[in-house]
């Protein structure tokens, strides 16, 4: 966290016992005495409350001493006319980027640079918080602007290049960080982030090696582990990414974020009680769909709902809200009276669920409830295993007006028709790549009596450009792009499609659900609705999974896919064939 020194003579009392009890805290302070030097600094004040250096300086060790909710306030009780608020500005944002609070530490930074543009240390801060808020194009800019002001920070350096590395720009940031790497050869930070970016480039066994190295250079630090535990998820080393993220949650087994990455392994490994009860740190998040939900009345625990009603809401990742849907139904056969409550995306799609009595935008107001709960802590409540995963498809409908609809803008059939979405709007791990390129799969268009529909939607869908207009895929994107009825429209398409095949993402589990034979291909380490080794759903009765053999390597999965459609298997061959629903 960043510390800035005393005052000195700027922001100083006039009032002479104020400053004789500022200047006795000022030595106390340098001999250690730090309780002794808070309570003169605090008299400071009490004798004058605007003496901004006093407060500044007890803010700094309420700070270093760990008592965060006492500097606080101190900080934010210097006022911005005070010619040193661009010091406590500073202090209050490492405060809060250190809390998880990084938003409002973003514009404590902000606010530091609008006074000091040069200010090293909230520069590299706000810089630093952009990369932590996933926002590497933003943290990029302000890196090179540190880098400017400072040629040899190496710091920043190191951050420009985890950044472009985000970006996708791997070569680029393996320059910036083998130069860090060259200054700081035992720097753990550094060689855990060639790590990533090796792994990117698929130079697996190198970054294995540079994340080793971290791990035994700091194996007290928990992201150290974590780092070797994303690696060896994406190349399929499940049992080994456990005992790592274990290691990462023994050191820090508060820290949610490493809970739910430990939980994403168990659940792939079809460990279903550890593995659902770890992901219930995800609403210990600041982030938690918890912090805006307009209700104070507690999350289900899972007792008998009988009588009772339920709020129930999907969370922010719009594949799982779409699997998780299904538990809706459990609880509405246990006697329980349930409102779904859902984005304005959601909801034509999720008001097809049966037996919930009314629907709401997750905003609110909520009609009256007992208790809440999102759709995926439901299975966790529910004691949900392999054995009793509710797969009943479909479970979500069609709008029956919609399908007509489109049935007359497609006209009448003709061969096979073959829908087709090759970017992943999935948040992979910075190791894994869900999507594959239009290019290649735009092979299918080769099998003689199949005809390509682009279901992709935002970011994928300028590589169609690229087909030259040469009818290989007939785009439908720019019909249904509407935000708030889109995924309502592509449900209404799939239902004139014999099938779906589709890279890890919403339109899978769509499929999934509509009970719509999917493919769905597959990076080498998938995610865990879909079992590594497995050609087969436990969620899906109706998809099929095609796995990469060799990671980044999509070649062998199209082969497969090209030969499974000249053969004229769908996806039905997999389990009971189920006809979807239309409402």
């Amino acid at each position: 966290m960043l510390r800035h020194g005393n005052f000195g003579t700027g922001g100083m009392s006039e009032d002479l016992a104020a400053l004789e009890a500022f200047g006795l805290a000022v030595v106390l302070a340098a001999r250690g005495h730090v309780g002794e030097a808070a309570r003169h600094y605090r008299h400071a004040l009490t004798l004058d409350p605007a003496f901004g250096a006093a407060r500044y300086n007890l803010a700094n060790l309420y700070q270093a001493a760990g008592l965060l909710d006492e500097a606080e306030p101190q900080y934010r009780a210097i006022p911005a006319s005070d010619p040193h608020f661009v010091a406590a500005a500073c202090n209050l944002g490492a405060l809060l980027a250190h809390r998880g609070r990084l938003g409002e530490a973003a514009e404590s930074y902000a606010a530091a640079l609008a006074v000091n543009a040069e200010l090293v240390p909230a520069r590299y801060g706000y810089a630093r918080t952009l990369l932590l808020m996933r926002q590497p194009a933003e943290a990029a800019v302000e890196f090179r602007k540190l880098l400017r002001l400072q040629p040899g920070n190496l710091s920043a350096r190191e951050g420009l290049g985890l950044a472009l590395e985000r970006l996708g720009r791997c070569e680029e940031a393996i320059e910036h960080l083998l130069s860090v790497s060259a200054a700081r050869p035992e720097d753990a930070n550094v060689i855990a982030g060639l790590g990533g970016v090796l792994a990117r480039l698929g130079r697996y066994a190198e970054a294995e090696r540079s994340l080793r190295r971290a791990l035994d250079l700091e194996p007290e630090r928990p992201r150290h582990h974590a780092g070797l535990g994303a690696f060896l998820h994406a190349q399929g080393r499940l049992g080994e990414a456990l005992v790592a993220y274990r290691g990462a949650v023994a050191l820090n087994p508060r820290d949610a974020e490493l809970r739910c990455q430990l939980a994403a392994v168990q659940l792939a490994r079809s460990d279903f009680v550890e593995g659902w009860a770890n992901l219930e740190s995800r609403l210990e998040r600041t982030d938690s769909v918890l912090t805006f939900i307009p209700t104070d009345k507690p999350v289900w625990s899972g007792c008998d709902p009988a009588g009772r009603t339920l709020v129930l809401y999907p969370e922010r990742g719009l594949g799982e809200a779409i699997l998780s849907a299904r538990f809706v139904s459990v609880i509405t056969q246990k006697g329980a009276t349930v409102v779904v409550a859902a984005p304005p995306e959601l909801l034509p799609l999720l008001s097809s669920l049966q037996g919930v009595q009314a629907f709401t935008t997750l905003e609110g107001p909520w009609p009256a409830h007992h208790e809440h709960a999102p759709f995926l802590s439901l299975p966790h409540r529910l004691g949900i295993t392999e054995r009793t995963i509710p797969a009943d498809v479909p479970y979500l409908a069609a709008d029956a007006g919609r399908v007509a609809w489109w049935g007359k803008r497609l006209g009448n059939r003709t061969g096979r028709r073959v829908g087709i979405v090759w970017q992943s709007d999935q948040t992979s791990s910075p190791h894994r790549d869900g999507s594959i390129p239009l290019s290649i799969l735009a092979r299918l268009a080769e099998v003689p009596d199949v005809t390509l529909y682009s279901l992709q939607r935002g970011a994928g869908r300028q590589q169609l450009a690229a087909l030259k207009g040469e009818g290989q895929v007939v785009d439908l994107c720019a019909d249904f792009d509407d935000e708030g009825a889109a995924w309502h429209e592509i449900a209404a398409v799939m239902m004139h499609l014999d099938l779906v095949i589709a890279v890890d993402g919403t339109q899978a589990h769509l499929a999934g659900a509509l009970g719509v034979p999917v493919w769905v291909l597959l990076d080498f380490a998938s995610g865990w609705p879909w079992p590594l080794g497995h050609t087969d759903s436990p969620w899906y009765p109706t998809a099929r999974l095609l796995h990469q053999s060799v990671p980044g390597q999509w070649e062998t999965v199209m082969t497969e896919a090209v030969g499974l459609l000249v053969g004229g298997t769908d996806a039905r061959d997999q389990g009971p064939s189920r006809s979807p629903l239309i409402r």
